[in-house]
């Protein structure tokens, strides 16, 4: 049995790995620009879609300065009752690490609020600060510096 190289140029594995040969009008922007046509043909008469849309998050921010002195108040609370339960000497570790892990996720709710308010808005400084704090609290009590 003898193996026969197929005949002509470009016939070769290289032409079948290719595919065949594409024209200009079969170009990525030519198939996108006619479907941009045949979606626009068929929403005649219909209220255009937006270009846009807005995330979740983002929408969920709105209220950002009230929203952020809310979850900045039960932050300073948790905070408080951090401090209350690690001065307490009969409190062991154990019982406090609900607290630390409701700092944590408080942090976490925070911290995109933070972003959202104006550079100049007098209640940045407060939860930058808030955040800095409860943020180092939980690394040294994860860090086992109270032990």
């Amino acid at each position: 049995m003898t193996i026969k190289p197929p005949a002509g140029p470009g016939t070769g594995c290289t032409q079948l790995m290719r595919g065949p040969a594409k024209t200009p009008s079969e170009s990525f922007a030519g198939i996108l620009q006619k479907s941009i046509e045949k979606i626009n043909s068929t929403c005649q008469g219909h209220e255009p879609l937006p270009q846009s849309v807005f995330p979740l998050a983002v929408l969920h921010t709105t209220g950002t300065p009230e929203l952020a002195l809310k979850k900045s108040e039960n932050l300073l609370e948790l905070l408080e009752r951090y401090d209350a339960l690690l001065n307490d000497p009969g409190v062991p570790l154990k019982d406090i690490y609900p607290t630390i892990s409701a700092m944590e996720e408080s942090c976490d709710e925070i911290a995109p609020l933070l972003t959202s308010l104006e550079d100049t808005h007098p209640l940045r400084p407060i939860v930058n600060e808030l955040l800095v704090i409860a943020s180092i609290e939980t690394i040294k009590f994860n860090r086992g510096d109270y032990c």
